[in-house]
Order: structure tokens, then sequence, then C-alpha cells
């Protein structure tokens, strides 16, 4: 479960990360202007994760569909 905590109307650093798939004991060792920077430009691997395993399972149906 994502709880999402707002300072002003952004989300804080840590909720950022979680949203990318960082575990809550990751340490951040850059500035919190860096981070901010680094989460907004990222992907997060969870759905970069879904989307693979979709699109392998899409290309093995059609591979067994143009094997006749």
């Amino acid at each position: 479960e994502i709880r999402l905590s707002l300072v002003g109307s952004e989300m804080c650093i840590r909720d950022r990360l979680r949203l990318q798939g960082f575990p809550d004991d990751f340490k951040i060792v850059v500035s919190y202007g860096h981070i901010k920077h680094q989460t907004g430009n990222s992907v997060a691997v969870p759905v970069i994760a879904a989307v693979a395993k979709q699109m392998i399972s899409t290309l093995k149906k059609y591979e067994e569909s143009t094997i006749l």
C-alpha cells in the first residue's frame, strides 16, 4: 500500500522514491533538488517490468500463431 504525503503541493521525496519502486530503507545520498530531479525524470522499475512481461507474452502468442 502506498500512502502519499504532501509537502505544500508536492509529494515528499520518500513517496517519490516509493512510486519508483525503491524500498523504504533506500539511502538518499544526494541533495533534495537532485533526488527531486531524478525521480521526476525516471520511469518506475515496476512499470517497466509489467510492460516487459506483457510484451513477452504477446510476442510468444504471436510467434505461436505464425508457426502454423
